[in-house]
């Protein structure tokens, strides 16, 4: 009787085991599939990452190029107020100034090189327009 009882102890024993060694093992399985899916989560992030820092870098350069070619044009624009010179796009600056301040066309003519044409239309367009 003890040993049927000892049989049966020892019965249930090797089940539970058995019982608990499957479920480590399904357990296991579910965690390797768990890892490897955070591997390849991880990866992927790590590859938009080191996409990320390529587009920042090339940013960066448009940023700096950009940077410059404002200061450049930072430096000519003090350096023309400063030495007076024109800007290449408004030469006839001072002679609207002149116009507006009351020049009539022979005095545009003669003053700044005026066609006749041109002395007309600078004051029809800049002193009527501002009555």
């Amino acid at each position: 009787m003890v040993m049927s009882i000892n049989l049966l102890i020892l019965v249930f024993a090797v089940v539970v085991n058995s019982c608990l060694l499957v479920w480590l093992l399904l357990e296991h399985r579910r965690l390797q599939r768990e890892h490897r899916a955070l591997r390849d989560f991880v990866q992927r992030n790590n590859q938009d990452i080191a996409g990320l820092c390529s587009a920042a870098v090339s940013v960066d350069k448009h940023l700096r190029s950009n940077a410059q070619q404002i200061l450049e044009l930072l430096d000519k624009i003090g350096h023309e107020q400063h030495t007076g010179h024109e800007q290449p796009d408004q030469p006839y600056r001072h002679a609207i100034q002149s116009a507006r301040s009351g020049a009539d066309i022979d005095e545009l003519i003669q003053d700044y090189g005026l066609s006749h044409d041109e002395a007309v239309l600078l004051i029809r367009l800049h002193v009527a327009a501002h009555n």
